[in-house]
């Protein structure tokens, strides 16, 4: 058994998280308040939290009769919208926008937002972002409108109601693994199979060791994921042998892309499940395990479907017409029609929920009343340590035992209070892991995604030297693919440009946004120094949609898209958040800070940097001020390494 290294109250335990959540609540709304009451809609839209001159393209029905409509640029010749921090399950206000606005605040703009109506973002690409809305979008803003980011009260609500419902739970009878994850009882283990019949054979021993433990476990067990190690594959496999066995799982993670990632794994595997909530990826192999599409394409369904296409021509027909009485009229045959559906539709989801042995869903999403009453034999959470501990408890309590996956090493969740020791601050999966010990975990040891070079300082560094890279992806380089030659770029595995002493300062970005207190920064002669080292690589051969240019900072994004995204529409250039769980062929790293001061921010966070350089297979460039950020003993170290062990270069001296 493994026994807990210490023990706590859960009471005060519980208390503490609904003082912090709450404190968060507040700080959110501050927030929001702030941003509409002193920001024009265009220092929203600089700052990546809201998205300006938009219209109206298609609308469309969605699950529970609500409307789908997807905003596009309304600017005459622009077909990408500006970078954004929006994403599926945001909750934003719509509005109407005129040129005139662009000199008001938001609050002003929209007459104190009495016209606003709210709705959640569904799905968003380059071009076009998809909002879900209770009703029709109105004719106000079907021409010209935007968008801005709210405080999501609901998820706090939410939340606060699950701490609730736990002490509740405790103090009655509560489950074993609600038990051991509150330190009043050990973890249990029954006698692992001496041999397991794998349904996917091409499992490493340390995959198999953790499988093994995971079914042997009574209650909770840990998976230890490092970078490319093949977790999601791990999980893939535990929940075919828990359904063999006869088991329900509920799966979840804390994002749309984390559970998307888990059924496109699944769905190779031809195992029957459903997806609940908003699939952030439009692969048909996830899509076709939505809620939504089950409900169409299942024989029950027929007559909604049947509904649905009466509703959508009706909203297709709003588009074709300027007249405000045959639009409303309109409206209201699409409200009639929608109450019937969602009769109908009500009854077929319930049905298609209690049928089904795999259930996957975000971990708010398990809040959901869909699956009130729900119960599980096993409850899946992976990425983990991504997630507010809070949110875990929603799915938590649905099941009798627990498996947590994730990296406690790598990107954390997103926590708006600076407060040391914020209970918030440390995830469910980092306690468990030191609660419970080496007994109820498994790491992951072999990856299969990083040279050994760009592997080796992130294993020495953050997880005791212990990974080991696949014989398949320990010497590959780039010059392995077919396409790419070699060159003085692409024959190097590990390349570091030092700007140190080459008066590349950084500087605040646009200050306009300075209002907001979410200023960035960002770095020009970073920027024209990766811009040329991506253009050389695909001068090599190398496709654009090969490579990833990440960087901690939105301003730097900006600066980076203004200078490469015509040219190479397919390069993918993001944040350091927007990477974790994906990898590139090649990865240009620019780390920006660079100062007399020698202030990093949040680069002194080694699991941001640690995220960052394992996205690369094949090739990876860092570019920094050695000076300033070596003030971190983390990007010191790497700073060392890469010197050692990569191509050390200095701009103007190649």
């Amino acid at each position: 058994m493994a026994q807990p290294t210490q023990r706590l109250d859960p009471a005060k335990f519980i208390g503490a998280l609904l003082d912090a959540v709450e404190e968060e609540r507040i700080e959110e709304v501050r927030e929001t308040e702030q941003l509409l009451k002193a920001s024009t809609p265009a220092q929203i839209q600089k700052a990546g939290l809201g998205l300006i001159s938009l219209k109206v393209g298609a609308v469309r029905t969605g699950l529970g009769g609500k409307c789908l409509a997807d905003l596009e640029p309304a600017t005459p010749g622009v077909d990408q919208l500006p970078p954004h921090k929006l994403r599926p399950g945001d909750i934003v206000a719509l509005d109407a926008y005129a040129a005139s606005d662009k000199t008001k605040t938001v609050a002003d703009s929209s007459n104190g937002s009495k016209l606003a109506t709210s709705g959640v973002v569904y799905r968003v690409a380059d071009s076009k972002i998809t909002i879900v809305l209770d009703d029709a979008v109105p004719d106000e803003m079907v021409e010209k409108c935007r968008i801005t980011r709210l405080a999501n009260e609901i998820t706090y609500n939410r939340l606060k109601d699950t701490l609730r419902d736990l002490e509740k739970v405790i103090e009655k009878n509560p489950e074993r693994h609600i038990q051991v994850l509150m330190s009043q009882a050990p973890a249990g283990f029954s006698k692992p199979p001496a041999k397991l019949k794998l349904f996917n054979p091409d499992l490493n021993p340390s995959q198999v060791d953790a499988i093994k433990l995971c079914l042997s476990a009574q209650d909770v067990a840990l998976i230890h994921g490092p970078p490319g190690t093949g977790k999601t594959q791990t999980v893939a496999e535990l929940i075919r042998q828990l359904t063999a066995r006869g088991e329900r799982v509920l799966v979840c993670g804390p994002s749309n892309i984390s559970v998307d990632n888990i059924v496109e794994r699944l769905a190779k595997l031809k195992l029957q499940m459903l997806r609940l909530g908003h699939p952030a990826r439009v692969l048909p192999s996830v899509l076709a395990h939505s809620l939504d599409v089950r409900v169409r394409t299942c024989d029950e369904g027929q007559l909604v479907t049947d509904i649905i296409k009466e509703m959508d021509t009706k909203l297709a027909s709003v588009t074709k017409t300027r007249n405000r009485q045959e639009r409303r009229a309109i409206y209201q045959d699409v409200r009639e029609l929608r109450k019937e559906m969602r009769v109908r539709e009500k009854k077929v989801v319930q049905n298609l929920i209690n049928g089904a042995k795999v259930v996957l869903t975000t971990l708010n999403g398990a809040g959901s009343n869909k699956l009130r009453g729900q119960a599980f034999d096993t409850v899946i959470i992976d990425e983990c340590a991504q997630a507010l501990e809070p949110e875990c408890w929603i799915a938590l309590l649905k099941g009798k035992k627990a498996v947590l996956a994730g990296d406690h090493l790598q990107l954390p969740p997103t926590v708006k209070s600076k407060r040391t020791n914020h209970p918030l601050h440390r995830t469910l999966f980092e306690r468990a892991h030191k609660l419970l010990g080496p007994s109820a975990v498994r790491l992951l040891t072999v990856q299969y995604r990083m040279n050994q070079l760009i592997m080796a300082y992130p294993s020495t560094a953050l997880y005791d030297g212990k990974l080991e890279a696949h014989a398949s992806v320990r010497d590959h380089v780039l010059p392995d693919l077919p396409h790419v030659e070699s060159t003085e770029d692409t024959q190097h595995v590990a390349v570091l440009y030092d700007t140190a002493g080459a008066d590349m300062h950084e500087s605040a970005g646009d200050t306009s946004t300075s209002v907001l207190n979410a200023d960035s920064k960002c770095n020009e002669g970073e920027a024209d120094l990766v811009a040329a080292y991506v253009r050389r690589l695909c001068a090599a051969g190398l496709a654009a949609d090969e490579i990833a240019v990440i960087t901690p900072y939105n301003a730097q994004v900006g600066l980076l898209k203004d200078r490469l995204h015509s040219e190479f529409p397919a390069l993918e250039i993001g944040s350091v958040d927007g990477m974790q769980g994906r990898e590139k062929e090649a990865v240009v790293l620019s780390l920006v800070r660079s100062n007399d001061q020698r202030e990093i921010g949040f680069l002194g966070d080694e699991r941001r940097l640690n995220v960052a350089m394992t996205r690369a297979r094949r090739h990876l460039c860092v570019v920094c001020d050695s000076e300033t950020v070596s003030v971190s003993p983390f990007c010191k170290g790497l700073v060392e390494y890469l010197s050692e062990h990569g191509e050390l270069r200095y701009p103007g001296y190649e």
